[in-house]
């Protein structure tokens, strides 16, 4: 009875001391200016595809995080090598694979290949089974509503902020040299965007990315963006110029 009523006591006391020493622990950090929050943005990124589209992401991310493409195709690995990507052939779908790819220490998966639900399970396992704190899918204009439903239910993201063709987008991304990504107004977004809807990439142009303060981001929900910002879009010039 004595052993069962300490054991009770020290339950009870340590339920009541621990956010108090919690907290003294935390302002003793700030005060000595070693309280550090992990960005996500900083840590190693994994892409899901390696087609042109991915590898328009993977060029640019690079420059500012660790990048590893993971694809079932071989000519996709292959192309990714010779442009001087970390690529790996593996099956998304296999847990084993992404393992390989390093999802035990991404702060970011992006899953982009052209079958919005394999993105979409790529995605929830992401979420679900090792905790990657950032998620984003490809989804396409005719992609199933269940999957926009479980995108939201695991705290997913669509990639690029709303459905995009993946064909056409690939294909101008294949023809667009690499790193010619074009800055744009950010109220020419918002029009894009506005005009397009639901189909963000229905317009001459695909928001990719948004720099703030230095810092460089996949572009999301439009919503988000600040008037400050800079937006990094491709442009399909076979629209522009007709």
């Amino acid at each position: 009875q004595s052993v069962f009523s300490i054991l009770v006591f020290m339950a009870i006391f340590t339920t009541a001391t621990v956010p108090f020493m919690l907290k003294r622990g935390v302002d003793w950090l700030q005060r000595r200016g070693e309280l550090v929050r992990s960005d996500p943005s900083t840590k190693p990124v994994l892409i899901v595809g390696a087609g042109a589209l991915a590898r328009e992401l993977a060029h640019h991310l690079q420059d500012v995080s660790s990048v590893t493409l993971l694809d079932l195709n071989a000519r996709n690995v292959a192309i990714a090598r010779e442009e001087g990507l970390e690529a790996l052939q593996g099956d998304a779908l296999d847990p084993s694979a992404l393992v390989r790819g390093g999802i035990d220490d991404v702060g970011t998966l992006i899953a982009v290949t052209p079958n919005p639900a394999v993105n979409v399970l790529v995605a929830q396992r992401a979420r679900e089974a090792f905790v990657v704190p950032t998620v984003r899918a490809l989804m396409r204009p005719d992609s199933d509503g269940g999957l926009f439903a479980v995108l939201d239910s695991i705290g997913a993201t669509t990639l690029f902020g709303a459905p995009i063709d993946f064909g056409r987008w690939d294909m101008v991304a294949a023809r667009t040299p690499r790193s010619t990504l074009e800055r744009v107004e950010v109220e020419r977004v918002r029009e894009a965007v506005r005009a397009s809807d639901p189909d963000l990439g229905a317009h001459d142009l695909l928001p990719m990315f948004v720099r703030r303060g230095g810092r460089l981001r996949v572009f999301g929900d439009v919503a988000d963006v600040k008037d400050d910002d800079e937006i990094l879009v491709l442009v399909d010039r076979e629209v522009t110029t007709t």
